[in-house]
Formats: C-alpha cells, structure tokens, sequence
C-alpha cells in the first residue's frame, strides 16, 4: 500500500471504501489534531505491518508531530517484557517459578505462607502496592524515591493484603519484584538483560527500559495531560522503577514484538509463549485470566490476548487476536485518548464480518483495570445516622507506623463525628465514626485500641494495605 511520508507521521491516504488503510483513515479521523497530544497507531498482519500512522503532536514545544517511529512510554504493557525475561532465566534453570522469593531477594521478612516468583507473575502474591506505600509514607507517587528505598520499604512490610493464591489482585509491587529478581539471578539490571536478549534478537533499536528518568530519547513524544480547555501540561515523572513499567517503544518495534508473540524467534521459542500465555490459577482452582503481564478476554466471541498501560501522560493499548494472526497496538501521548476502546474499533474494522455481540462491544473479562496501583481510595464514608463523636480527645495524638516508617497524627475534625488524620504533605482525610466505633474515610478504616490507660494505637484497613499497626507515640489521654 502506498504511503506518504510528512514529518514524522507516516500517513495512509484514502483509496476507497474496499482498502484496508482507507477504511482505518476513515475510522481514526476523529483522531486528526494539529493543535494538541495524540497517539500512534499500528496494524499486523501475518508478521508484516500494514497499518501505521501517528496523529496529534509529539511535542507541543516545537510542534512534532506523531508517527509509527515517534517513540512512547507504554506504562504496564511493559509487564509482558519482564515477564519474558524472567521466562528465559526458568528455561534456563536458573530460576524456579514455585521458589520462595527470598531465594532471591534474601532481604524480606519471612512470612506466615510464603510468596512465590510464580505467585508475582500472575498477581496473587498479597503483596502491599508500592505506590500506595509511598503515598501513605508522605512521598509524591511521581517524585524521586529510588528503586532501592522501594525495595527496602516492601521488604520491611509484615503482612499481606491477603494469603498467597488465594485472590488475584493486580499490584505493580508484583513486577517491580520481578525486575529485581532479574537483576540478582543474572547481575544484569533488566534494562541490559532485555537488552540482550529480547530487543536486539528483535531488531527492536528504538526500545529500553528507562531506568534512568535523565536518559535523553531522540525522537521521544512527551506525555500530556489537560489542564484546562483546550490546555495541556507535561506530565512527567521523576522515578526510575522499572519492571512494572519504563519501557519507551515506537510502533515499528512493538511489531516485531506482536508478531514474535505469534511466531516466536527467541530463546525458548513458542514454548516460553505458550506459558506467557498461560492463566494463573487461584489455591481453590479458579482461573484468573492473567498470565505472564497478559490477561485473555473474549471479544465477539474470538480469544483476545493483551494488556493496556497508564503513566504520567502516556496511554497505550496492545492487543493480538492468535486466531487470526492480527495484533493492534495504540500509543498514547495524552491521558485522556480512550486507548483501548480505540484499539478494538480497528481491530473491528481489520477484522469486518465478525459477529457483533448481543450485548454490544463489551469485552468480557475479569479485572485488570487499574494499571496505575494508586490508591485513589473514594468520597469520604460519612453516613447520616453516624453517631456523634462525644469527646475527640482521647484520639488526639501522633501515631507512628514501622512497615511505613513515618508519623501520621490524628486531630479534631471540624463536626462532631469527625477525626482529621493527617498524613503528611498536605495529605489529609477525614474520618467518620461507625456505629461500630472504628471510623471509616476515603477507601480506609481505622480501629484504635483501647487499653487500661487509654488509646495505644490503631489498625489501618485499606483496599491495597491489608491491615497495617500504627503505634502511639505520646502518652494516651483517659476517657
């Protein structure tokens, strides 16, 4: 098909309502932006694109514009990439899925039940989400905390969300994990082990893992968020973990990654597919639908393997449909741009005559939504029969968390069945007594503990958390 190259976007001109890149330019006009961020888009087929094309601006600074070779962060898409290096070490018998991580991360506690590399792979480790830690220890979730202090703050938890196996729960603990255990099997950081042995095999000359957050990347789109109409700011972040996320890749090498899903070129070959591919499994055998950083679903009743992605600005989607040799990829440089439902709709034209669900579009499948792991909690849980709090004094105090290592102290809130807890940073939440007594705000529960002299402390329940032990600081002021 005969492409016209402008700036960085390659551009499919229309040919009729019968051509395949007419049809998609026709599809994806509503993506057409001179003016704002955009996205990229790319179609394979039986191992070869035959669809690419960026719209909108790479850059809003000097103008850019999006194209297959613009490059991108894709944001938990890059799972599958870990998980594939982790796949090459257990084909090589260097790595046992079933082994205890502290096999290879000698710096956790022990636990009740022990976490294994397989629990990580397919989320139902229990483990704590690092992100929701760092917020709660009063860190920015963007700002510059390492990779080590990460690691050294989910080592120091003492319990789990819930026993090993038992939930599916995504966690991008899980995966950060999973980069460091890559690191201290191989003494290679996963950036060089990916290196080596996923993107150059590949031919994938524009893809890394960004562990560094002051790596300069030429031909780079900046992620974009709105700030106001018709406004954008950069969204930008200074972490550099890697493992749950950090891969930047363009549209030309995410291809040759979709069809080496197809047809597999590396070490290991389609067997280490196969296994990518392979759902985990709950203790009481229920399926989860997520493998190796890949979840399956069903769509118009054909199988759908893929993974979506969500950070800083940058949105992407990747989905292969096996049975008819066709994957999707969409690359997003705005946080707004609906990635997957844009995904489908172009599989949905490539892919004409497939039968249109009774119910609609939807796709079905479990939840693996959430790529960000933050803990967005909710609308504070104050209820109108709530019993009014008599005296807030006997709560008033500091309290300090070992697994979190800081101090959160707890005030008078401004009615009468309130507490304001302030964590740090501005951080605040209100909270509400229950008719229980504990007091419920913003996705989390406390109980505080009485003992003969008074309030010693107070368990902390959150989604993410599990239950986590707050000591008093101060000495307790009496009923």
């Amino acid at each position: 098909m005969l492409t016209l190259i402008v700036g960085l976007a390659i551009v499919s001109p229309v040919q009729g309502p019968d051509d395949l890149g007419g049809r998609l330019d026709a599809a994806l006009a509503h993506l057409a932006n001179d003016a704002g961020p955009g996205a990229a888009v790319g179609v394979v087929q039986g191992g070869q694109v035959v669809y690419a094309r960026g719209y909108g601006l790479a850059s809003l600074e000097n103008g850019n514009a999006n194209g297959p070779g613009t490059i991108f962060r894709i944001g938990s898409v890059s799972k599958q990439f870990t998980a594939m290096c982790i796949a090459i070490l257990a084909h090589r018998g260097e790595i046992d899925l079933d082994a205890d991580i502290r096999t290879y991360l000698e710096d956790f506690l022990p636990l009740d039940t022990p976490v294994t590399v397989r629990h990580l792979l397919h989320h139902t480790s229990g483990l704590r989400e690092y992100m929701t830690l760092a917020e709660l220890s009063g860190l920015d979730p963007g700002a510059a905390y390492s990779p080590g202090e990460t690691r050294e703050m989910l080592a120091r938890q003492k319990g789990l969300v819930f026993a090993p196996g038992d939930r599916y729960r995504y966690t991008n603990s899980n995966y950060f994990l999973l980069g460091e255990i890559v690191r201290e099997v191989s003494g290679k950081s996963l950036k060089r082990f990916a290196q080596d042995h996923l993107f150059s095999p590949l031919g994938m000359e524009s893809t890394h893992f960004h562990d560094r957050h002051d790596h300069v990347v030429e031909g780079r789109a900046f992620g974009y968020s709105p700030a106001g109409r018709n406004k954008w700011a950069l969204d930008i972040t200074t972490l550099n973990h890697v493992g749950d996320g950090g891969v930047f890749t363009n549209i030309h090498d995410l291809a040759k990654w979709m069809a080496n899903l197809q047809d597999s070129v590396l070490e290991g070959g389609d067997d280490l597919v196969a296994l990518m591919e392979t759902s985990g499994v709950l203790n009481d055998g229920t399926d989860t639908g997520y493998g190796f950083g890949l979840y399956e679903e069903q769509w118009r009743g054909q199988q759908v393997i893929g993974h979506g992605g969500a950070w800083v600005g940058y949105l992407a989607s990747t989905i292969r449909l096996p049975d008819h040799d066709t994957s999707v990829m969409v690359l997003a440089n705005s946080s707004r741009l609906p990635v997957e439902k844009t995904a489908y709709e172009v599989a949905a034209v490539v892919l004409d005559g497939l039968p249109e669900e009774e119910t609609g579009e939807e796709v079905t499948r479990k939840d693996h939504a959430d790529e960000s792991g933050v803990d967005a909690g909710g609308r504070p849980g104050r209820r109108r029969d709530s019993p009014p709090l008599e005296d807030s004094a006997p709560y008033v105090g500091t309290y300090w968390s070992e697994e979190l290592q800081c101090t959160w102290r707890v005030a008078p809130g401004r009615m009468r069945a309130d507490l304001r807890l302030d964590m740090g940073r501005g951080n605040m939440a209100r909270l509400h007594l229950q008719k229980n007594g504990s007091f419920e705000g913003t996705g989390r529960t406390v109980e505080f503990h009485m003992a003969e002299e008074g309030i010693s402390g107070f368990t902390l329940h959150a989604d993410r958390l599990g239950s986590m032990e707050f000591v008093r600081l101060e000495p307790v002021v009496r009923r």
